[in-house]
């Protein structure tokens, strides 16, 4: 194998984990109860990993956005 054909199939191939590890499917973070000063947002998103209804929250101290499970 000649060395410019090894050393960008190796490129290749770093590409494609890269590209793996950064864009598959994970799991929303959501937090078990809504934080005392966290205002609800009108976006709801679904979890298609865990099958649950999520509503946004926002920490208006800091802007941080929260997803909250929705009570069924």
């Amino acid at each position: 194998m000649r060395p410019l054909t090894f050393i960008g199939s190796a490129i290749a191939l770093l590409a494609l984990l890269w590209f793996i590890y950064r864009f598959r499917a994970r799991p929303i973070v959501e937090a078990q109860v809504p934080g005392e000063d966290w205002q609800p947002t009108e976006e709801v998103v679904h979890d298609s990993t865990t099958g649950r209804t999520l509503r946004i929250w926002v920490d208006p101290a800091d802007g941080s956005r929260h997803s909250v499970a929705e009570l069924r």
